[in-house]
């Protein structure tokens, strides 16, 4: 084998990680959504509406696609920012993790799944990160098609709360305001 398709057969691999890094994080969070709407039933079909976008990033990072992991980056950075900054999902389920592990009791289980989802999370902002810093080609202007990710991601969510939760639209405004800042 020469030492450009050892480095091929490398690259390949690498590809490979970061498709099933992808994968892996977007399919447990998808399980962690689906777990949380079996706890509360009145979620259900929010839950099912978000877990599609998951579905497309796997899909457009298992072709390689600019736009699955411009739109990967910014699904799970602006879930990270809302779970962290906008509520208080993120720290509590921290909290309750170091509880669950001085008392070896879970009281919580609904707040310790978020650890579980922060790190799914951000293992998907990492990997989708360094799928796009793979492509041979990045563009000078792919700041404005990850733009458009963002205003998706939020729309997105925007819609989906309008129309399956309302009573979530309430955290809208604090998105630019949101607590310890």
């Amino acid at each position: 084998m020469t030492a450009t398709h050892a480095g091929q057969a490398v690259a390949v691999e690498r590809n490979r990680l970061l498709f099933w890094a992808i994968a892996l994080s977007s399919a447990t969070f998808v399980f962690i959504l689906a777990l949380a709407a079996y706890w509360d039933h009145t979620i259900i079909w929010l839950h099912l509406f978000q877990s599609f976008q998951y579905a497309a990033i796997v899909a457009l990072a298992a072709r390689r696609n600019l736009w699955g992991y411009l739109f990967g980056i910014a699904v799970a950075a602006f879930w990270i920012y809302i779970a962290a900054f906008v509520t208080n999902f993120v720290q509590s389920g921290f909290e309750n993790l170091n509880i669950t592990l001085r008392t070896a009791v879970v009281t919580r289980p609904d707040q310790l799944i978020a650890v579980l989802a922060f790190v799914s999370q951000l293992t998907l902002l990492f990997a989708c990160a360094m799928g796009y810093l793979r492509l041979a080609v990045r563009p000078a202007s792919d700041w404005i098609r990850f733009l458009a990710s963002i205003v998706g991601a939020v729309a997105y969510l925007i819609v989906s709360f309008a129309v399956f939760q309302p009573r979530y639209l309430a955290m809208v405004p604090r998105l630019l305001h949101p607590h310890g800042f």
